[in-house]
């Protein structure tokens, strides 16, 4: 986010070098500044002019990225460069429900899961007892006689096949176990995701209450080094100074600026990274 408004500030600090330049012309013209100091002023200027390049370069780029995710074409989408400060970034209130998680679909997901391998349970142990229908219209229930009290013989040619995977050393139960166990499995890696949900939550609330402190420390650093950059200028155009204390002061400056400007679209991420924590804003 600070390559898509990094731009204005380049084209502002090379705004600033080009003049500067120009001064040390004029001064070279009155005897007041050698050739080394235009050197090293249009050194100044080409580098920042270069930066500038790369950025809208960068920029570029991401602004097709922007085009495909939002289904246009790259070509026809434009976003203004701004000139103002960086968007506001949206208040978090402390004590976020906890039911803003549930829209997650990584949890969503998961709490299937769980569903799912507790019903597997009822099948595995619906699978133990066999499947007849008692009281029927057809085959030896017509006769309203139990097959449960029927001769051998009966066993051997009828429900027997029906009921002989009861008898069959356990492989129901064990059924049975491996669905348990499936829910088990299925139930830790709920609570699992679950715990990650809360810890990226965390994290993202924990940085921007960071990043408003940074921010409020570095604007400070950040109007001290342009005020020491425009003193620097003064004393050297009032000849107090040389050329190395400006490129010093002005280099200084674009730091602690572009500093700021990545702390602010730092806080954006962060916000961006909250509401994809949690599901998609701060509303159910």
């Amino acid at each position: 986010m600070v390559l898509l408004h990094g731009r204005t500030g380049n084209r502002v600090d090379g705004s600033r070098r080009r003049k500067t330049l120009e001064l040390i012309n004029s001064r070279r013209t009155n005897g007041a500044a050698t050739d080394f100091d235009v050197a090293r002023a249009e050194t100044e200027l080409a580098s920042t002019e270069a930066d500038a390049a790369a950025l809208a370069n960068r920029r570029a780029a991401l602004q097709n990225a922007l085009a495909v995710l939002l289904g246009e074409a790259a070509p026809a989408f434009e976003l203004p460069i701004l000139n103002a400060q960086l968007s506001a970034v949206p208040a978090i209130p402390a004590g976020l429900p906890s039911e803003l998680l549930e829209r997650r679909p990584d949890i969503a997901a998961a709490e299937r899961r769980v569903f799912a391998a507790n019903a597997e349970i009822g099948v595995a142990r619906a699978a133990l007892f066999p499947n007849i229908t008692l009281g029927g219209g057809i085959g030896y229930e017509s006769t309203n006689a139990s097959w449960l009290s029927a001769p051998s013989t009966f066993w051997a040619l009828g429900p027997l096949q029906a009921v002989l995977s009861i008898f069959d050393g356990g492989k129901r139960r064990a059924g049975v176990k491996i669905a348990r166990a499936q829910y088990d499995e299925a139930a830790a890696d709920y609570r699992q995701t679950v715990l990650t949900a809360f810890r990226e939550v965390e994290d993202d609330l924990s940085a921007q209450r960071l990043l408003v402190a940074g921010e409020a420390d570095q604007a400070q650093a950040t109007r001290a080094a342009e005020k020491t950059r425009d003193l620097a200028l003064i004393r050297y155009r009032d000849g107090a100074s040389d050329y190395l204390d400006v490129v010093t002061a002005q280099t200084a400056a674009l730091d602690a600026e572009r500093s700021l400007l990545q702390i602010r679209a730092r806080q954006l991420q962060v916000a961006s990274d909250t509401f994809r924590a949690l599901g998609g804003g701060l509303r159910k």
